[in-house]
């Protein structure tokens, strides 16, 4: 061995190992900033979830409160048709193209008419045959129906959170 080398060599040696543990050293830092980081973000996950968990259970409740009242209109509704049921609502046409409805006549103005003196609509409407007439109850029923649907749809919407 060269006697240079040798008086080297530990240095040499000494140098490396110092080198060898500066890397460690780093690499320890840096594993260690590493699960800082990991703590920390799995930190602001679960607060993040928390947070949401507790928004969705409110507007849950919110949706659960909007659902109930809805139920309670239509149930009210439902009470209010049975109870105040359409019936027959009967659309007279004139029996032949000679007669005019009760808003064709010229009406004079009486100034401050008291009752009865307006147009008589109602011997026009009883005159007319059942061949003459026709019932749009029915019909206006599903229309009643219809609305008060869509009134009621509108209301639970309405009542809906929006989620942000």
């Amino acid at each position: 061995m060269n006697p240079l080398f040798a008086k080297i060599l530990p240095y040499l040696v000494g140098a490396a190992a110092i080198v060898v543990g500066i890397l460690w050293f780093a690499d320890h830092e840096r594993g260690v900033e590493r699960e800082k980081i990991a703590a920390q973000n799995y930190q602001v996950l679960a607060d993040a979830k928390a947070k949401a968990n507790k928004e969705t259970i409110r507007l849950q409740g919110v949706a659960n409160a909007a659902d109930k009242d809805a139920k309670t209109a239509k149930t009210d509704f439902d009470a209010y048709r049975a109870a105040h049921p359409v019936g027959h609502v009967w659309v007279c046409k004139p029996a032949s193209s000679s007669q005019h409805s009760p808003s064709d006549k010229p009406q004079a103005d009486t100034g401050n008419a008291g009752p009865g003196t307006g147009p008589q609509i109602g011997s026009d409407v009883l005159a007319g045959s059942p061949s003459t007439a026709t019932d749009v109850g029915p019909e206006l029923d599903t229309i009643l129906q219809g609305f008060a649907r869509l009134a009621i749809e509108l209301q639970r919407w309405q009542h809906q959170p929006i989620a942000q």
